[in-house]
């Protein structure tokens, strides 16, 4: 891959950990290395900063909606420079649906989603800004592992080939969604 890629997360863990192996010159932002991006002088910083890559993934565990936040700051930031280049969110299918609950992970999520779609939209009306909201079901990580010990979960691996998908999209085409979910085995008593 010849693009340059600036990571909103730790690639140390997860994702991120992936993502760095895959493409060793990829450059991250993370409380690990300095960046606190649940702040408005962090965000400031990572939005200046990705001015100088091709493409930005945001898979970072930021809660309170900072997520949503920096990339809002982000893709303004590039819709005033003029900038071009692909955002790519990873979400979670967990951003479906209501629940009776004051969980706010689900929420943050669809607050992503919901920023993604418009600003897919934008994309396609020409600003040179493609932006992909990547929805991932249980993916293999030491806490998902510890939380959800029985569930099939995706390979950190193939989240990167999905990564790489949309990265490798022609100039032109925006992937605006993508959802995956790995299947569970079937309950002994289905739902009827």
């Amino acid at each position: 891959m010849s693009r340059t890629v600036f990571v909103a997360g730790n690639p140390e863990y997860g994702i991120a950990s992936a993502i760095a192996q895959r493409w060793p010159k990829a450059e991250f932002a993370s409380r690990s290395n300095g960046f606190d991006l649940t702040t408005d002088q962090g965000r400031h910083e990572f939005a200046e900063k990705s001015l100088g890559y091709d493409v930005v993934i945001f898979c970072s565990a930021l809660w309170r909606f900072n997520q949503s936040v920096l990339v809002e700051q982000v893709w303004r930031t590039w819709s005033e420079k003029g900038k071009k280049g692909r955002l790519i969110c990873l979400g979670s299918t967990a951003d479906v649906g209501a629940r009776a609950s004051n969980w706010m992970y689900p929420v943050e999520k669809k607050s992503l989603r919901s920023l993604c779609q418009n600003l897919c939209w934008c994309a396609t009306k020409g600003n040179g800004i493609g932006v992909t909201y990547l929805s991932m079901g249980y993916v293999q990580t030491p806490k998902t592992e510890e939380k959800h010990p029985g569930k099939k979960k995706l390979s950190t691996a193939y989240v990167v080939d999905l990564l790489d998908w949309v990265i490798s999209q022609p100039p032109g085409l925006n992937v605006n969604s993508l959802s995956i979910d790995p299947v569970q085995e079937a309950p002994e008593t289905p739902h009827q």
